[in-house]
């Protein structure tokens, strides 16, 4: 992730994002989603703020300032400052410089901003973003109202979970009978996205809750592919050992 230039870090407006369609380990294509671009991005807003294992990066040749109001914990993998890495103890000092002062301005900084190169999603099944705090995800969706929602132009918005505004798009929630992996399903879903007919969707895999799988899908061209593929996935799933709800 890579945040734009604007200030407040639970915006999740400042923070680009990239969808990679990736299959037999190549590269298919990529979507980068400025974050103020909202129509046609599946991302969820709880999503589009550094995960637990996400790994984050200030450009080099970019200013920045950055708000982080911090009265709960934030951590991350790993974090990148005009190509200097940094860890829990380097970040606090820089904050504390000079320079670090006109870049970061932490309110309420108690060490609970934490850099650790260990965060490892060692579950087969996935992991969860860390977002779903219902404190952090109040204060993303704060952030999203005071900019406002982005008009829909469909008849049938939804709002999937960690979507602060509801998006025209297709959802599927799965869940599973049998044992299974983050791989076996990811890869299931990104057979139907590699497919021609459906090059102009994008979507987007997450892990909820209740051990259950959201997958949203949107159109960036022709309108009902999203919902045509994510129907064939669907039947797909039935066809099959899981069930979809």
């Amino acid at each position: 992730m890579s945040p734009q230039q604007d200030n407040d870090w639970f915006d999740p407006y400042n923070w680009d994002q990239t969808i990679d369609i990736i299959a037999s380990d190549q590269l298919i294509s990529e979507t980068n989603f400025s974050g103020r671009i909202e129509n046609g991005n599946p991302i969820p807003h709880m999503e589009r703020i550094p995960c637990l294992y996400d790994s984050v990066f200030f450009s080099t040749n970019t200013t920045f300032k950055v708000n982080i109001k911090l009265n709960t914990d934030i951590s991350v993998k790993s974090l990148n400052i005009w190509d200097k890495s940094f860890d829990t103890e380097s970040f606090k000092q820089l904050t504390e410089s000079n320079i670090g002062k006109q870049l970061f301005s932490l309110k309420d900084y108690s060490n609970n901003f934490l850099i650790d190169k260990s965060l490892v999603c060692n579950d087969l099944k996935g992991c969860l973003c860390g977002n779903e705090n219902p404190l952090i995800l109040s204060k993303i969706c704060k952030r999203v109202f005071l900019t406002g929602c982005s008009p829909v132009e469909c008849s049938d918005p939804i709002r999937p979970v960690g979507h602060c505004c509801e998006i025209c798009a297709s959802m599927l929630t799965i869940a599973f009978k049998n044992d299974y992996s983050l791989d076996l399903i990811r890869g299931i879903t990104t057979a139907f996205q590699i497919k021609a007919e459906y090059s102009s969707v994008r979507s987007y895999l997450h892990k909820l809750n209740d051990q259950r799988f959201q997958l949203i899908a949107v159109d960036l061209g022709e309108k009902g592919l999203a919902d045509r593929m994510a129907n064939a996935i669907k039947q797909y799933f039935n066809d099959g050992i899981y069930y979809l709800l």
